[in-house]
């Protein structure tokens, strides 16, 4: 007698282990600018913060060329920037940058890639910044950027005076060519409870 092939059973797909979905961070009212009337608050635990529009002031220089000096609270009227560690907290708490240069120039990062910086202590060399206003422009191919570190030296165009420079050491500006006014703000998230 000749033997049958014993008739295998057909493989049945093996199910692949779901990913749980991940909880949104929880933003108390507290950890946020967003939905506050323009003043200065305790965002995040860091005190002083002066909202506007739902944004967190992080940086203003109302006195033309003269440098911005570390202190912990930056109001509308000041020439200071907030030291590290207060924009990287409150950083967590945002989604987006938005830089003002006077009248010249406004321009946004709200893809996250600016905030990352931010919170990992890096610079903006390279990311995209989207115009609101003004004109507005980077560039790293002559020199480099050796001074843009991480905050507040934030944008270095060496060599290219047309282009931003966004450095404490020489203002924060859209062109080489004087500073007027500046700012840089976090575009904060919304609270969830």
């Amino acid at each position: 007698p000749t033997a049958q092939p014993t008739p295998q059973p057909t493989p049945q797909p093996t199910a692949q282990p779901t990913a749980e979905p991940t909880a949104a961070p929880v933003i108390n009212c507290d950890d946020t600018c967003y939905g506050r009337a323009d003043g200065f608050y305790t965002i995040a635990g860091v005190a002083n913060v002066y909202c506007a529009n739902g944004f967190a002031l992080i940086q203003a220089n109302t006195c033309g060329d003269s440098p911005n000096y570390q202190v912990g609270s930056v109001g509308p009227n000041t020439c200071a920037y907030m030291p590290v560690w207060s924009v990287q907290i409150l950083a967590q708490f945002s989604f987006g940058v938005r830089l003002v240069d006077g009248d010249r120039a406004v321009v946004e990062n709200v893809d996250g890639s600016a905030i990352a910086a931010l919170v990992n202590g890096q610079s903006w060399t390279g990311l995209q910044f989207d115009v609101l206003s003004g004109t507005w422009c980077t560039e790293t191919n002559i020199c480099g950027s050796p001074d843009a570190t991480g905050w507040p030296n934030m944008i270095h165009s060496c060599g290219a005076g047309r282009c931003a420079h966004w450095l404490s050491t020489s203002g924060h500006a859209s062109t080489f060519s004087g500073v007027v006014t500046s700012f840089t703000y976090l575009k904060m998230k919304p609270a969830t409870m």
